[in-house]
C-alpha cells in the first residue's frame, strides 16, 4: 500500500454484524488506511477492550482484528473500532449478538479475513491468508487467472464452519502452510 500521502484514517472495510452461539469464537475485522499510520483501538459499549485471555487484538498491515474467544452472553453489545492519527479520527460501530439458542441454519460462505494483494520480487515467496465462515461445511480453493491452484481435502461435517487457510505463491506449486477449523 502506498502511504506517501498524508491523511486522516479512512475505513476501506468495516466490521460486519452477526449472531453467534455461546461458546463459539467471533472475529471483527476492518481495513484502515491513513498517514501517519493510525493508532487503532476497540471498544465495547463505550469501554476500552484490552487484549487478554479471551480477547485478541491483531494487526496485519492495514487489516485490524478483534477476536473474541469462547463467547458468553455478556459479550453481546456494540463494538467500535476507532482509528486516530495526527490528522484526524474515524470510527466504525458494529453489533454482535451472542445467542444461547442460535440456530444452525445454513449460512452462505463469507470472508472474515479476505486475501489481500501484495508485491514481491520475482522468484520470492508470497503468502496469502483468508478466513471463511459458512454452513453447511464448505470447501476453500485457491485460483489464479481463473485456474484452480490448490483445493483442500473435503471438509468433515460441522456447522457453522470457519476455516483459516494460508497459501504460499509461486515459485513451485502452491501448498498450504496452515489449515485449521
Amino acid at each position: 500500500m502506498d502511504h506517501s500521502f498524508s491523511g486522516a484514517p479512512r475505513f476501506l472495510t468495516r466490521p460486519k454484524a452477526f449472531v453467534v452461539s455461546v461458546g463459539k469464537d467471533a472475529t471483527l475485522s476492518c481495513q484502515i488506511v491513513g498517514n501517519p499510520t493510525p493508532q487503532v483501538t476497540w471498544e465495547k459499549d463505550r469501554q476500552p477492550v484490552e487484549a487478554g485471555a479471551r480477547f485478541r487484538l491483531a494487526q496485519d498491515g492495514d487489516l485490524y482484528r478483534l477476536a473474541i474467544l469462547d463467547l458468553a452472553l455478556g459479550d453481546s453489545g456494540q463494538y467500535v473500532c476507532r482509528a486516530r492519527n495526527a490528522i484526524g479520527e474515524a470510527f466504525a460501530a458494529v453489533g454482535l449478538q451472542v445467542d444461547a439458542e442460535a440456530a444452525c441454519a445454513e449460512q452462505a460462505p463469507h470472508f472474515l479475513l479476505r486475501p489481500t494483494s501484495i508485491r514481491v520480487r520475482e522468484g520470492a515467496e508470497a503468502t496469502f491468508r483468508c478466513r471463511v465462515r459458512g454452513s453447511p461445511p464448505l470447501a476453500v480453493s485457491w485460483a489464479k487467472d481463473g485456474r484452480t491452484r490448490w483445493a483442500p481435502p473435503a471438509p468433515t461435517p460441522r456447522s457453522p464452519w470457519t476455516r483459516m487457510q494460508t497459501l504460499p505463491a509461486l515459485p513451485g506449486p502452491p501448498q498450504p502452510r496452515s489449515w485449521s477449523t
